[in-house]
């Protein structure tokens, strides 16, 4: 479990939490727990247990809740290596910002508090001074560009975040639309290579009665060579089966010989009969 509680993060010697620490420690930083992640799975709920943490006030920006909830719901458990480590690089970038923002915060703090204070010192020495008159009350101290300087860090911190959020969004983001937008193509690329699996298989005298798609699959012969059925396909089942199934044989749709191996050819072929397309199929010799 990430421990990510800010009472034992490190301080600096002014008492401040010590940023530069919390994100960068080899050991126990943020950022080094997130490049430990070996999964996009372990990834994402790191990010949510740190960004949880690391954003905890009511007055943070909403863009928090969004991200959180659009790592929670949609980024997928499993990625390429490569896309991983683009991921983790862009969510290290993130927090990257995250601890610039939150470096200037304690510094510009800690000046104004400085200031505060000369200015308090400046006003007891002013009114004390040998040869001056004493003042019956203190010149209050202007908090006018304090109570700006906290509004202008409110904004950059907003602004730092929805920076952080807008990497995310151009690596991780456009992934993971790419990979919702494809995923129909996937699961038919899937339901294809296993019909090709079961086809196979009953190529080899296995018993497959059914296939992936609930329709009806057996086995004829011609000499020795066996010539295996697929019944009930839908237009779409039959042009992706039909063109996985022609990689490692030979094919007809309703017992017609495509004049050529595409899955456009596939395409044409099995919309002549929607949703009752047979597919025959035999292995080649040398399989």
């Amino acid at each position: 479990m990430i421990d990510t509680s800010k009472a034992d993060w490190p301080k600096t010697p002014s008492g401040a939490i010590d940023w530069e620490r919390v994100f960068e420690d080899p050991e126990t930083g943020l950022i080094a727990l997130v490049r430990r992640t070996r999964s996009a799975a372990a990834l994402r709920e790191c990010m949510i247990a740190i960004v949880s943490r690391l954003y905890v006030r009511k007055d943070d920006p909403l863009e928090i809740e969004r991200f959180v909830h659009q790592l929670r719901t949609m980024l997928p458990d499993r990625m390429s290596p490569t896309r991983l480590a683009r991921t983790t690089d862009a969510m290290v970038d993130m927090l990257r910002q995250i601890k610039s923002d939150r470096i200037l915060k304690v510094l510009e703090y800690e000046a104004a508090k400085a200031e505060a204070t000369a200015n308090a010192f400046a006003d007891i020495a002013g009114s004390t001074a040998p040869g001056k008159e004493r003042r019956s009350k203190s010149k209050p101290i202007e908090l006018t560009e304090l109570a700006r300087s906290a509004v202008a860090r409110h904004i950059k911190r907003i602004v730092h975040v929805a920076a952080g959020l807008a990497v995310v969004a151009a690596v991780a983001g456009t992934m993971i639309a790419t990979y919702i937008e494809n995923a129909p193509q996937r699961e038919a690329k899937r339901n294809a290579t296993l019909l090709l699996e079961q086809a196979q298989a009953a190529s080899r005298g296995e018993t497959v009665t059914t296939h992936v798609f609930g329709g009806r699959l057996y086995v004829d012969r011609t000499g020795a060579r066996p010539v295996v059925t697929i019944e009930g396909l839908t237009a779409d089942q039959c042009a992706n089966a039909g063109w996985m199934l022609a990689k490692k044989g030979g094919v007809t749709v309703d017992d017609r010989t495509p004049t050529n191996l595409s899955l456009n050819t596939f395409t044409a072929l099995c919309a002549n009969n929607p949703g009752n397309a047979i597919v025959k199929w035999s292995p080649r010799t040398d399989e």
